[in-house]
């Protein structure tokens, strides 16, 4: 096979260590006190197979890489007004509480830590993304 114009791109650019891994990870935050600190870069509506409902998947980048993650839909509900794509957030998993009739929800504190100018208001984005199958059977 001979090296293309690409391949010699992602050569040169690992050299010179400009190259930058993008693969996204899903993660859980499940233990009381487990933060997750980064910059909202998207969201994805998803459609559960679990209970035919829907839920958001936040894209969000760390220190550590990028990573999917899902609060829950009353998380979904209470915050996507006030999310921008773009801020840097601290969420901290406090753990779930009882709301009746066998039912939970996660509660996540959320703190600005750096807000961004130019990103669009999370509810904006979320409306004009196409809802998708759930892709990790969540």
């Amino acid at each position: 096979m001979k090296r293309g114009q690409y391949e010699e791109m992602a050569r040169k650019a690992e050299k010179e260590g400009t190259a930058k891994e993008v693969t996204v990870t899903f993660v859980k935050l499940e233990k009381e006190g487990e933060v997750m600190v980064g910059q909202l870069m998207g969201v994805q509506k998803v459609v559960s197979k679990k209970n035919n409902g829907t839920y958001l998947q936040y894209l969000i980048e760390t220190d550590e890489g990028l990573f999917k993650v899902s609060f829950g839909a009353a998380f979904d509900r209470e915050m996507l007004p006030i999310l921008h794509i773009g801020n840097v957030y601290a969420f901290t998993y406090l753990g779930k509480r009882d709301i009746g009739g066998g039912h939970s929800v996660n509660i996540i504190k959320t703190v600005l830590v750096n807000e961004s100018e130019a990103g669009p208001l999370l509810l904006n984005y979320v409306n004009e993304n196409i809802v998708e199958e759930d892709p990790d059977g969540h």
